[in-house]
């Protein structure tokens, strides 16, 4: 909605999502986010299943894996 940009990773119990929406503060709802990509590798790093229940499937960009899907 604003056009704002963040990046998270996943640390102390915290995932990458969870880390964004809090950097961009408002509501989490309204926070789209890319696929997650591990630099070394270039392999996309699939949405957790505590995150697929936490956040709308239509946050997430077409093509992104799921975890357990």
């Amino acid at each position: 909605e604003t056009g704002q940009v963040a990046s998270g990773h996943n640390a102390a119990g915290q995932c990458a999502e969870d880390m964004v929406v809090a950097k961009l503060g408002g509501e989490a709802s309204k926070v789209r986010f890319s696929e997650a990509v591990r630099p070394r590798t270039e392999l996309q790093v699939p949405v957790c299943e505590r995150c697929q229940g936490k956040y709308a499937p239509h946050q997430f960009p077409e093509g992104v894996i799921f975890q357990g899907k």
